[in-house]
């Protein structure tokens, strides 16, 4: 009799969330202006900026620099322009997290919470707000399991699975300085009164050991200019490329890869020969995943001896899909002081969006607010804001949901369009951008251990070799063998089954394995 019983084991690489929580930073500022900056008469807009400039991880402590940047804008009694001031505060924010995270996938989302602007005087003002980072800390894990066992009459019952193997990040940033010339049908640049860089998602390449990214930046500017001997504003677009090469040690072309770009710390102003100078880093965040197979082992029995296994809930990682979704979301914006003789610039940005993924009608559902902006002129001459917050929803359609799945996106306003609907209307589209990943979990039980109970064979109940059983639709093979100590194989060949389970009611023949 063979008693030779041998366990394989493997290690299965699991994902585990070990931070999932905020950071609060206060905002105070009481910024007095120059002596040559015109006084205070009507403050326009106060609003804040937050952005990552850079993160740094030491064994279980995580670093990270925030920026705040602070624009306001407001008019001064006897000029009909608008006035700009910017200031940066930056702040390092240090968090022990108790356990090594040097090979951790990070995640830093800061927002603003809000910010109050208070006009003490006409060259004083004092600002008071609040900012966010949402932080995410991600490891792998190593998950001891059985793939298989040999000898004593063991059966196995095997559930394939498709699991995250090889979790590569890096992290690389591209300096880009560049001068841009303005169009020659563009009055001369006064000042640059708002900037917004976005950084389109890239393009990626593997070679041996590296990932070459290749991107675009949408820039655009908003400045004061002269119309015709009247303060006014324009606007410019420009495209710019970057591109760099970034060491992912064993990376291959069996790898799938996912690149976050984020545009920081942006620093753009007029320049000499009717040019902007633009300076700012793009932040490329990399992340690479290869997808193996494996089979877990879900149950056993052997058909002659006892045995005791264990069994452990496992969350497997899969590898995470691409997500990448253009649409359009429309609002109109009222001035309701009177007529709008032009139109400088209209901008979105998104809010609050959450995420909720909906298994049944494999979907996720984006909710939030979109905050529509317009500069324009009044009937008075003198430049007005009008903003607006409108809820925004989306429902999103991913066949490749399953139980679990979490879709880590942004979404974000890419360009804005506009049509003055009526002399005080304007009619805002707004192309959001939706991009990101959607990581995919399942959650099983898999046998971790097993024991054979000792050397002698269990005794069969009675000496027959064929029993008889009245099977029920839908019952399995597994079980009904599992309970009557025979093998699947021998169930299925003797009553010509060709499924697991079983397709109506029906009379078994049950031969007994010795």
């Amino acid at each position: 009799m063979d008693f030779d019983f041998k366990v394989d084991r493997e290690i299965m690489p699991l994902s585990e969330v070990i931070h999932d929580g905020i950071s609060e930073q206060g905002i105070e500022l009481d910024y007095i202006l120059p002596d040559y900056y015109p006084d205070i008469f009507k403050l326009i807009k106060c609003e804040a900026m937050p952005e990552i400039l850079s993160y740094s991880v030491s064994e279980n402590k995580l670093s990270y620099d925030l920026c705040v940047n602070v624009l306001i804008w407001y008019c001064a009694e006897d000029n009909a322009g608008l006035n700009t001031l910017r200031q940066k505060l930056t702040y390092s924010k240090t968090l022990e997290l108790g356990q090594d995270i040097s090979a951790a996938e990070i995640i830093l989302k800061p927002k603003t919470d809000y910010i109050n602007c208070r006009v003490v005087n006409r060259k004083r003002i004092d600002i008071k707000g609040a900012v966010t980072t949402k932080i995410r800390v991600l490891c792998e894990k190593g998950k001891e399991v059985v793939c298989d066992a040999r000898g004593m009459n063991i059966q196995l019952k095997k559930m394939p699975v498709e699991y995250s193997v090889g979790r590569l990040h890096a992290e690389k940033s591209a300096m880009i300085s560049e001068s841009v010339e303005m169009s020659t049908s563009k009055p001369p640049v006064i000042s640059v009164i708002k900037t917004d860089v976005c950084a389109l998602a890239p393009e990626t390449k593997i070679i041996a050991n590296k990932l070459v990214v290749k991107g675009d930046a949408e820039v655009n500017i908003l400045y004061s200019c002269d119309d015709a001997g009247k303060p006014s504003m324009e606007t410019m677009r420009y495209t710019l490329p970057y591109s760099q090469i970034v060491d992912m040690d064993g990376l291959d072309e069996t790898y799938s890869c996912f690149v976050r770009a984020e545009a920081v710390n942006c620093d753009i102003s007029p320049a000499e020969n009717n040019t902007f100078k633009c300076e700012f880093t793009v932040n490329m965040y990399c992340n690479a995943v290869r997808a193996s197979q494996a089979e877990l082992i879900t149950d056993l029995y052997s058909t002659r001896y006892d045995c005791d296994f264990t069994v452990s809930r496992v969350r497997i990682s899969k590898p995470p899909v691409p997500v990448c979704e253009h649409t359009t979301a429309k609002y109109t914006l009222e001035h309701n002081d009177g007529s709008i003789e032009k139109i400088y610039d209209v901008w979105c940005c998104a809010k609050n969006i959450s995420l909720r993924t909906e298994e049944e009608t494999k979907s996720v559902q984006l909710s939030g607010m979109l905050k529509y902006s317009a500069l324009v002129r009044g009937s008075d001459g003198k430049p007005v804001l009008i903003e607006k917050e409108n809820a925004y929803e989306h429902k999103l359609p991913l066949d490749c949901i399953e139980n679990g799945s979490i879709l880590e996106a942004d979404a974000e306003v890419k360009n804005c369009t506009y049509t003055l609907a009526s002399n005080n209307k304007i009619m805002i589209t707004a192309d959001i951008v939706i991009s990101g990943k959607l990581c995919r979990f399942s959650e099983t039980n898999a046998v971790t251990d097993i024991t054979i109970e000792g050397q002698e064979a269990r005794k069969k109940d009675g000496d027959c070799a064929i029993k008889l059983y009245f099977g029920s639709e839908g019952e399995s093979i597994w079980n009904i063998a599992k309970k009557y100590g025979t093998s699947v194989k021998a169930v299925m060949e003797e009553n010509d089954l060709y499924d697991e389970k079983l397709s109506g009611n029906s009379m078994l023949l049950i031969p007994i394995v010795k």
